[in-house]
């Protein structure tokens, strides 16, 4: 029997839920050890079934999903990458585009100015 199958549904369901609001929330960066006490359960067994589960940690979920938000906004073009930085919790600019890069292999400013290439 596998990891999976052996973890018990009820912290399934536990993770499951807390998965989404994390892909609800992409702007809300919670650390681990309140989302597991807030969710009533052991912040090791969060990370562990969280990573079973989604092939992912917590913290680079929460990344991906909030990069994900990011890129929807630098569609829109109603804001600045140094105001969609600020609005995802970076500190700078230059934190946000390096980050950005590291996940989508290529900045923001990229990104934003694909269509134009085209």
């Amino acid at each position: 029997m596998d990891r999976e199958t052996r973890m018990k549904k009820s912290t399934k369901t536990v993770i499951y839920a807390i998965q989404h609001e994390i892909k609800s929330n992409p702007l809300k960066d919670k650390k681990i050890s309140l989302i597991a006490r807030d969710a009533g359960i052991n912040r090791k067994l969060l990370e562990a079934g969280f990573k079973l589960l989604f092939e992912v940690t917590i913290k680079q979920y929460q990344l991906m999903h909030k990069l994900e938000y990011s890129q929807q906004l630098l569609d829109t073009g109603r804001l600045t990458i140094k105001e969609i930085a600020f609005k995802c919790g970076y500190s700078s600019q230059n934190n946000y585009a390096k980050a950005f890069k590291k996940l989508y292999g290529q900045t923001p400013t990229h990104w934003q100015n694909r269509h134009e290439a085209a």
